[in-house]
């Protein structure tokens, strides 16, 4: 079989007429590396961005702010841009060792039930991770609530309250996580395994 002018998909072998290519199962299956990196590059530029701002109001502070509130900006900011970051590096990375030559005989739409639950899986694990640090964050900068109701009761962060919302968070990430890890294992499956490349 012939290599069609500007592919950037290696030749799969020819097969009779009615046979999968394995064409379709191997582009869906780099399509979700590249999806999710696309996704997490969201997460980490975001995240830099908000970092990067609550450092210059840490050093060259507006009138009326407080310290305290930069720092935990500074730590919120951080909460997507590392996810995010090490998330880009993994699914490029993936994405990079698996090129090779497309395994024949595989229909596409297994690939793709497997690969797309794993990418909605995948963004619901990394906005649950993201959740959790926020909340470990509020934790850490929490303030003391008043034992009666008054004006101030709004502004104030109970430590309890977001040690429960971290769990809360915990949960999706292991419930989404658990998700993630089996379609995409099963999603590997559907193509040829890469000499060498690793498993999750």
């Amino acid at each position: 079989m012939s290599r069609p002018v500007g592919s950037s998909l290696p030749p799969g072998p020819p097969g009779p007429a009615g046979v999968f290519t394995g064409r379709g199962a191997y582009a869906l299956s780099q399509l979700y590396y590249y999806l999710a990196a696309i996704v997490a590059v969201g997460f980490f530029i975001g995240g830099t961005i908000a970092a990067l701002i609550a450092l210059r109001q840490l050093a060259w502070p507006d009138p009326g702010s407080v310290g305290r509130d930069s720092g935990k900006a500074l730590l919120q900011g951080l909460a997507f841009a590392i996810p995010g970051g090490l998330s880009v590096w993994w699914h490029l990375d993936q994405a990079k060792q698996r090129e090779g030559p497309i395994p024949s005989g595989v229909f596409w739409g297994r690939s793709l039930y497997f690969h797309g639950v794993a990418f909605v899986a995948y963004v619901v694990a990394l906005g649950g991770v993201v959740a959790t640090l926020f909340a470990l964050t509020d934790a850490a900068f929490a303030t003391e609530c008043p034992a009666t109701l008054g004006e101030d009761l709004f502004v104030c962060n109970d430590a309890g309250d977001s040690l429960r919302a971290a769990v809360n968070g915990l949960t999706v990430v292991l419930v989404a996580g658990a998700i993630w890890w089996w379609h995409l294992r099963e999603g590997r499956r559907t193509v040829a395994p890469v000499v060498g490349a690793p498993s999750l």
